[in-house]
Formats: C-alpha cells, structure tokens, sequence
C-alpha cells in the first residue's frame, strides 16, 4: 500500500472545517482582549472563510483567547475590525505560531473585498 496515499487519506479525516478557507497574506494587528496593557502585535492573516481565519504571529496566545483582529482593506483608509476566540495552536515557521481562530459571528461575502 502507498503510505503517502495513507497519509493523505489520514490528513483528510482529520479535516473538520464546514466553509471553504481561502489563503491570503495581510497584515494585520491582533490585541487581546483582557489585555489590560493594550498591546498590539503584528500578524499576518493567513486564511479567512466565513467561519474562521488563521494567523500568524510570534506571540502565542492560548486557546479560548478572544482576540481584536484589525486590517486595512486594500485601496481604503478604514480598519475592518473583527473579534475571534483561539480554537487551535500550531507552531509554524520562523518561530511564529499559527492560530486557528473562530469568528464571533459570521462574515458575508460582502464583508471580505479583500479576497480576490
């Protein structure tokens, strides 16, 4: 038997997600929020759906951390604010940790112009 065939059979049962994730790279700031300090910290979005987004970000935060997530629509001057809590950690590349996060309501595809 093929054990990469194996393999890819393994990694598509463990794939939980409902919504179709699209993979993108914005910057973006994340905040949590019960941080009495109000520090911001740099991440890179990763990938959004409607449900869900990944970030990448040298802070680890815990999981059922709920996070400010903010990022410049390109070609407008305003924030696109929007809170999500940590479902899922994983350490990533370049000492980052990718944070798998669950958004608090639900975005529309109106809501996301910055997907192509």
């Amino acid at each position: 038997m093929n054990r990469l065939l194996v393999a890819k059979g393994v990694d598509l049962l463990r794939e939980r997600r409902q919504d179709r994730r699209l993979s993108i790279n914005i910057s973006c700031s994340v905040c949590a929020v019960m941080n009495k300090s109000e520090k911001q910290w740099r991440a890179n979005l990763v990938n959004v759906s409607c449900r869900g987004l990944g970030l990448s970000l040298e802070r680890r935060f815990e999981k059922g951390t709920l996070l400010f997530v903010g990022w410049h629509v390109p070609g407008q001057s305003e924030e696109r604010p929007i809170f999500c809590r940590v479902a899922r950690l994983e350490r990533g590349a370049h000492n980052h940790w990718i944070h798998g996060c669950a958004l608090i309501g639900q975005l529309t595809e109106e809501e996301m112009p910055f997907i192509p």
